[in-house]
């Protein structure tokens, strides 16, 4: 048995713009490295300008958690630095 899906178009939403990922720069990925952990979340997500569940998703994708040791945090940061030198 097939069942026919039901599509609904809302007007405003289909003017409205796309959603658009911004990329991360080297600069907000330190700070999330040097601070993720160890503050609360949802400040960090507010100063980067993220929501709480994009900058927990794209901490996990670095390696980063709450379980981190501060010498795995340091490696992290010395990484980033060295792949975008200013």
């Amino acid at each position: 048995m097939s069942r026919k899906v039901r599509r609904i178009t809302i007007p405003e939403l289909e003017d409205a713009p796309d959603a658009i990922s911004r990329k991360w720069l080297p600069k907000d990925e330190i700070i999330l490295a040097t601070y993720y952990g160890k503050k609360s979340p949802g400040p960090i997500a507010k100063y980067l300008k993220r929501t709480v569940a994009g900058l927990q998703h794209h901490a996990r994708n670095m390696g980063l958690s709450y379980q981190i040791t501060d010498e795995e945090r340091e490696r992290i940061i010395q990484r980033l630095q060295e792949e975008n030198p200013e």
